[in-house]
């Protein structure tokens, strides 16, 4: 019979190697294994051996005549004494907790079987081979147990069991120690990729259906991965002696924003799904069609935050938002935008009653063409029909028309919609609609848009303290009140006359935005 190692074990039986001990009766690899095992001080045989205050110094005061030894190589006394541990365990514990090999647990809980002086001196440290053979079936899944019992000839026979190979270069790891390793870092991989997209789908972009999809397939995935020995995989698990964590490239280093941590990890999740499946389909039938199910529904989570995440991305750090009309023709529309892209608008929303259709549509592709490759975000008022056709960024409702549903169903997950509201109330309940973003007034006595009553600064102030959604004031503000609006705490305006009605619109942008800025400068 041959016995297989995990990395860690084989490290600690070849650190064992390193010492010898100079009493010419002391034959036992006991104390010399010790020290192996806490020289790999994150095994967990190192951990429970610390719980107990074992350590290196305490076992050569104990054996003081442990002393380095001259080749690295164990004698052939070593081996022996080491398939007698490695057939005590097995005599011992279910196949369950073999799985993978042996581990360092398992050669500690042989120390702790042995019987002989290392046994007794672990004894009196408060060691017992019940609690690590206890704690081994719960780390690998299993009831205590014996196994088939293996059974030794006598004497010098023993010396035809094939041995464990200890030597100080690295072996290969047999075939199915490879599988595991190879399984447990791609789901690794797999998970903290699906995580990293989870967090901004959830903290950036607000989307409550989008984390939803991505902790439901982050629940598949553990589905997919529960018939893969947990165990077998854990027990497999070499961090210190894995070459990859030693080689890195430029790129991984860099990112190009938030796009660039999407885009990464998106890949990061396709290419470990897709090394589970097939390496999966050697532990069982039943990983590789459901992995590939999970790597299929991924192209179409990545499509989604890829198209979707601009324009949330941007609306963030939007601060200046501007309503404009169709002007007089395409031409002026298009000076205007130009000039308003040009100062660093943040949203620009085309609004206009009079126009016709066709205008609109034509006006819309023109603000789409000019904002596609800008850090301005362009929204259509009303009508998210028009939206779609001109591919804007979203649409802007007000409370008597399309709801937020409604509108998002039409333009997909990957638009914008907000909301105009006038009351407290209004603004929770756009909150609870899952709205992208609300406008909030009207503050002061507006001359593009007429109402009966002005809720005011006072509104600023209460939703400001009810809600996250990213909200901009709306109403009447221009230079010489903008200041009371900030007071409020409000970091984010819309405003149509006192840009689009300026001599100089692109001096009213510069002006508005020194003022916004030095609040959020004030406010950090």
């Amino acid at each position: 019979m041959r016995y297989t190692l995990t990395d860690a074990a084989q490290r600690a039986v070849t650190a064992a190697a390193a010492w010898n001990r100079s009493s010419p009766d002391a034959g036992t690899l006991g104390p010399l294994l010790l020290l192996g095992l806490l020289a790999e001080s994150e095994c967990r045989a190192a951990g429970m051996l610390t719980c107990h205050a074992v350590s290196a110094e305490s076992v050569r005061q104990h054996w003081p005549d442990i002393r380095p030894a001259e080749s690295s190589s164990p004698d052939r006394a070593a081996e022996v004494h080491l398939l007698e541990l490695l057939s005590l365990v097995s005599q011992r514990l279910p196949d369950g907790a073999l799985l993978a090999g042996f581990a360092t647990e398992h050669l500690l809980l042989g120390l702790l079987l042995a019987g002989d002086e290392t046994s007794a001196w672990l004894g009196e440290q408060g060691l017992s081979a019940a609690d690590v053979e206890a704690e081994i079936c719960r780390i690998y899944g299993c009831a205590a147990g014996p196994a088939a019992a293996i059974d030794f000839p006598p004497g010098d026979e023993i010396l035809s069991v094939p041995a464990v190979e200890i030597s100080a270069g690295r072996a290969d790891p047999p075939s199915g120690s490879v599988l595991f390793r190879i399984l447990d870092a791609a789901a690794n991989r797999a998970r903290e990729g699906l995580r990293v997209v989870e967090d901004y789908a959830r903290f950036g972009l607000n989307d409550a259906a989008l984390t939803a999809e991505l902790k439901t397939l982050r629940h598949e995935l553990a589905g997919a991965l529960a018939h893969l020995p947990a165990a077998a995989l854990l027990a497999s698990r070499d961090t210190p002696g894995d070459v990859g964590t030693a080689i890195s490239t430029t790129s991984e280093a860099l990112r190009e924003g938030i796009d660039g941590v999407l885009a990464a990890n998106l890949k990061r999740l396709q290419e470990a799904l897709r090394s589970l499946e097939e390496y999966g389909k050697l532990v069982s039938p039943a990983v590789g069609p459901a992995l590939e199910r999970l790597r299929y529904r991924s192209y179409s989570i990545e499509q989604r935050v890829q198209l979707g995440s601009r324009p949330r991305r941007l609306l963030v750090d939007a601060r200046l938002y501007v309503l404009v009309d169709g002007r007089a023709t395409l031409d002026e529309f298009t000076e205007l935008l130009k000039t308003l892209i040009a100062s660093g608008v943040d949203v620009i929303q085309l609004r206009d009653k009079s126009l016709p259709d066709a205008a609109l549509i034509e006006r819309g592709q023109r603000a789409r063409e000019l904002t596609r490759d800008s850090q301005t975000l362009f929204i259509m008022n009303d009508r998210a029909d028009l939206a779609l056709a001109s591919e804007a960024d979203g649409v802007h409702v007000g409370q008597d028309e399309l709801p937020v549903a409604h509108a998002r169903s039409m333009l997909g997950q990957g638009s914008l919609v907000g909301v105009s509201t006038h009351s407290l109330e209004q603004a929770c309940q756009a909150a609870r609609q899952a709205a992208d973003y609300i406008g909030v007034g009207p503050v002061f006595r507006s001359g593009t848009k007429d109402f009966a009553s002005f809720p005011g600064l006072e509104l600023l102030r209460e939703v400001r303290s009810h809600t996250q959604l990213p909200a901009f004031a709306i109403g009447g503000i221009d230079l010489g009140n903008v200041s009371r609006v900030l007071e409020t705490g409000f970091r984010r305006i819309a405003v149509s006359g006192a840009v689009c009605r300026a001599l100089d619109p692109a001096a009213a942008v510069a002006r508005l935005r020194v003022a916004l800025d030095a609040a959020c400068s004030a406010s950090q």
